[in-house]
C-alpha cells in the first residue's frame, strides 16, 4: 500500500511538472479590433502575458560568445497576435548600437529580426520550405532611412506585408502585420503554426553580424522547418 501511495504521488508530481511546462508553450492571442501597425506598443497589453524572451548567451546560434556583452548588448521580448487575415509580431529590442548598413538577402548582416513562420503546421516530417513556410526579415529605421524587411526562402511577392519601427537611445521596437490572407490562410482559434524568432546583432558600421540569437537555440532552421517551434492560436 505504501508502494502505491509513492507511486501515485510520483505521478501527481510528474503531472504537475508537465502541466507547467505546457503553460509555458507558445501562444498568440486574438488581437483587438482597428489594429494599427505604427512602431508602438499600444494594441499589445493582452500579449504581455505570453511574452518570448531571447535574452541570454544559450539562444546564441552563431558568431562569438566573446562579442556578447550581455542583456545591454543585445536581449529581445517578442509579442505575438492573430486575427483572421493577419498575424502579428511585436519585438521590444534591447541594443546599445544600431547598424543596418546591409539590406535585401544580405539583411541578415544587420541589426534586426527574423521570423520563421508555417501557416500549415510544424513540419516534423519535413526538412524543405513549402509554400506556406516563410523566413521573414526585419530592420529597424536609422539615420533617416526607412525600416527594412526581406523574405528568404520563398517567392511569394506580398502586397500588404506591414511593419513600422521606432528607435531610442537602447535600442528599438519593431511591429508587423503578416497577411495570411494573401495565400488563402484564414486563421482561427486552435491552429498550430510553425514559429520561431531570431535577432541579429552587429555592433560595428558597415561590418557583418557578429552574434545570431534563436529562440529555439537550433541555427539551421533557414534551411530546415522542422526545426520550429509550434505556436497555438488562442483567445
Amino acid at each position: 500500500m505504501k508502494q502505491g501511495r509513492i507511486l501515485v504521488l510520483i505521478l501527481l508530481v510528474a503531472l504537475i511538472v508537465t502541466t507547467g511546462a505546457m503553460a509555458k508553450e507558445l501562444s498568440a492571442v486574438k488581437a483587438p479590433k482597428g489594429m494599427k501597425i505604427d512602431g508602438k506598443l499600444t494594441e499589445w497589453e493582452k500579449a504581455k502575458k505570453y511574452a518570448l524572451k531571447i535574452d541570454s548567451l544559450e539562444y546564441l546560434v552563431a558568431g562569438s560568445a566573446s562579442e556578447y556583452e550581455g542583456n545591454k548588448d543585445i536581449a529581445g521580448t517578442f509579442y505575438v497576435m492573430w486575427d483572421s487575415q493577419y498575424l502579428y509580431v511585436a519585438a521590444e529590442i534591447t541594443d546599445d548600437k544600431i547598424f543596418v548598413d546591409h539590406t535585401g538577402a544580405y539583411l541578415f548582416q544587420s541589426d534586426g529580426i527574423q521570423v520563421f513562420v508555417s501557416f500549415d503546421g510544424v513540419g516534423y516530417d519535413r526538412t524543405s520550405y513549402g509554400p506556406t513556410d516563410f523566413q521573414f526579415g526585419f530592420a529597424p529605421q536609422v539615420k533617416g532611412g526607412f525600416a527594412e524587411s526581406h523574405v528568404w526562402n520563398n517567392n511569394h511577392k506580398f502586397t500588404d506585408l506591414q511593419f513600422e519601427s521606432s528607435t531610442s537611445n537602447g535600442g528599438y521596437i519593431l511591429e508587423i502585420a503578416i497577411p495570411a490572407y494573401e495565400f488563402d490562410a484564414e486563421l482561427e482559434k486552435g491552429m498550430l503554426l510553425g514559429f520561431d524568432l531570431g535577432i541579429t546583432d552587429t555592433d560595428y558600421e558597415k561590418t557583418p553580424q557578429q552574434n545570431y540569437l534563436i529562440l529555439s537555440k537550433h541555427g539551421d532552421g533557414w534551411g530546415n522547418v522542422s526545426r520550429f517551434l509550434e505556436l497555438l492560436l488562442i483567445d
